[in-house]
């Protein structure tokens, strides 16, 4: 992903529709797989080819409404949206003594 300190760098963007068109001018039998719910990725496959190709495109194909991810960090902070700033540090609130709940 083109970003630098959470920021979009759109300088560094190629979006998968430009790749895409790559990939087909040499295969183009190139088809997308049907994603499953909540997906982010958009997968393809090439006839007669093992394995799969997938593009994450959250710059250029926004899947916020439909994310259900989280993430938990290595240093211990929780965040709701990879580009929020937001973050909670669980780990402040486990060596506090806090219960899971």
């Amino acid at each position: 992903m083109p970003f630098d300190n959470n920021k979009w760098n759109v300088n560094k963007l190629i979006s998968s529709e430009d790749i895409l068109k790559t990939i087909k001018n040499k295969y183009p039998n190139i088809i997308e797989i049907k994603n499953k719910k909540n997906e982010t990725a958009n997968n393809y496959r090439i006839k007669n080819f093992k394995g799969t190709i997938s593009f994450i495109s959250s710059m250029t194909n926004n899947f916020c409404s439909s994310c259900n991810r989280i993430r938990l960090l290595a240093d211990g902070n929780f965040k709701v949206c990879l580009f929020g700033t937001n973050e909670i540090s669980l780990r402040d609130y486990l060596r506090l003594g806090k219960s899971d709940n």
